[in-house]
């Protein structure tokens, strides 16, 4: 069977089978080793002995478990993708990416655990993106970087002049949403058709705008093609997207699919008078759902510890949601997250970032909301992308928690960070800069989900590429060796128009 390695910096991964050749043997009998293995994280064994049983089921005619086989190899592909490297690989890495680091320094780094790994195959392999999170990690290897130091302040200037704006701009406190930016975003893909199986159904989960408080005026301009285009696209609920079903055998030649929308976002500006913030209604639906435990926005018993050592004795959902931003923003450093791998590792995002202390846009988001769902005060984790230097927009996370009379109040933990990171600016300058992303949201913005824990409409069979950001086309298709998501996560291309009103 062969894989797309693009989605793990093309790294590949060496195959081991511990029980050598098993000429004869059942499928149902190498499917329980291809188990026991996984089970115990020999997971480059057991997807080799997955993919002889695979092989072995499709000649005994059992179709359903040769597929239960093609799904746990996809799954641990995303594991052994996530964490590709060995201890000797990770150490000369990090002796190429920081030549002037004193090596007892980088032994420091190993030696307290302070790199992401995993121990696969019964030895620790280390995080894809190693590099980069230590640099996010450390300040001094981040402000060495400066091609990194630009973009941060690249992103600090562009919004420092949103900041200053609202400092000037008339303080009525019936007008939420103001300045808006005008904004055209065009996604589209070309398969070559030799990449893709000569039939099954492929279904793909194409993200579009939806109608939310910033964001009031969503256009869906052009789907193509129109053919596949199973429902009309979902602008109106909680996620916003357009399904495609392909049926491969009819696909004579390349597939190209694109699709075209248009919005309005405004920034948004709560200015809240703590006094006058309301009961919450703890038997409504909204209450229950964004205060409980769910998907990887879990609430353990140790978030729940956590958030009452944070807030303390403060009642007032205003101030204690104040708080938890102040303590994410200040106690959670931002790095890169193997989102792919937690969900088949079964480690929720909010545990995660509680136990590791550190986190990208997302990751800070959902623990955020953990946080405050554990305090009682319901929040969620919206997510789109983020249009700040135009040029080069990037996918984006955010939170958001509720107070009776007001609605869904924005923070941003990550952005809030970025302040921190530029040498030149002091204290007052960095806290405005933190202080701004807690109730207030700058207008470069394209919401696509109002939380990470919905799931994709029409149900998926199976967990997608990364089942908590629909930022990309999510795809599947059972007859499909490689992961489908990679492949669209390859070669789906956005590009973004922009048009601020004067």
């Amino acid at each position: 069977m062969k894989y797309s390695h693009a989605f793990a910096l093309a790294l590949s991964i060496p195959v081991l089978c511990a029980f050598g050749r098993t000429p004869g043997a059942k499928g149902e009998r190498l499917f329980r080793k291809a188990k026991r293995l996984d089970n115990k994280a020999f997971y480059t064994s057991a997807e080799d002995l997955y993919e002889k049983a695979r092989d072995r089921f499709l000649k005994e005619g059992e179709a359903e478990k040769a597929d239960e086989c093609r799904r746990r190899i996809q799954r641990l592909e995303k594991i052994t993708f996530s964490y590709p490297h060995t201890e000797d690989k990770a150490w000369k890495i990090l002796k190429e990416a920081f030549p002037g680091i004193p090596e007892n320094r980088i032994r420091g780094w190993f030696e307290k655990g302070e790199i992401e790994h995993l121990v696969i195959d019964g030895t620790p392999h280390y995080y894809s993106d190693l590099v980069k999170s230590m640099k996010y990690r450390h300040l001094d290897l981040l402000q060495k970087d400066e091609a990194m130091m630009e973009r941060y302040r690249e992103f600090y200037e562009a919004l420092e002049k949103t900041i200053s704006g609202e400092k000037k701009a008339p303080r009525g406190p019936w007008q939420p949403y103001v300045d808006p930016v005008d904004y055209t975003v065009t996604g589209a893909i070309t398969i070559a058709r030799t990449k893709l199986p000569g039939d099954g159904l492929l279904r793909v989960w194409v993200p579009v705008p939806i109608v939310t408080g910033p964001q009031p005026s969503v256009r869906i301009e052009s789907i193509k093609p129109e053919k596949y285009v199973q429902y009309p696209p979902s602008i109106d609920g909680d996620l916003g997207l357009a399904y495609i079903e392909v049926p491969l055998e009819e696909l004579k030649g390349d597939l190209a699919i694109e699709v075209k929308s248009a919005f309005t976002h405004y920034r948004q500006r709560c200015i809240i008078d703590p006094e006058k913030v309301g009961e919450y209604d703890r038997d409504s639906s909204l209450y229950k759902s964004y205060t409980s435990s769910r998907g990887t926005t879990r609430i353990t018993p140790a978030i729940m510890k956590k958030a009452r050592e944070i807030i303390g004795d403060e009642t007032n959902p205003f101030l204690a949601a104040r708080k938890i931003y102040d303590y994410v923003v200040a106690g959670t450093v931002y790095s890169h997250v193997p989102h792919a791998a937690l969900p088949c590792l079964g480690i929720p995002e909010s545990s995660y970032v509680h136990e590791n202390r550190f986190g990208d846009c997302g990751a800070q988001s959902i623990y955020f909301s953990a946080l405050c769902g554990a305090a009682g005060i319901p929040a969620r984790s919206p997510g789109g992308w983020e249009m700040i230097v135009p040029e080069e927009p990037g996918t984006h996370f955010w939170a958001e928690f509720y107070l009776p009379y007001y609605g869904w109040i924005p923070v941003d933990t990550s952005l809030a960070q970025i302040a921190g990171a530029i040498p030149e600016l002091n204290d007052a300058q960095r806290k405005e800069f933190a202080d701004f992303f807690f109730a207030n949201m700058d207008p470069f913005r394209w919401v696509i989900q109002k939380d990470v824990d919905l799931p994709l409409s029409p149900p998926a069979s199976e967990p997608p590429l990364l089942p908590l950001a629909i930022q990309f086309p999510a795809a599947l298709c059972s007859t499909m060796e490689d992961i489908p998501g990679v492949l669209f996560l390859e070669g789906w291309k956005w590009t973004f128009e922009a048009s601020r009103r004067q």
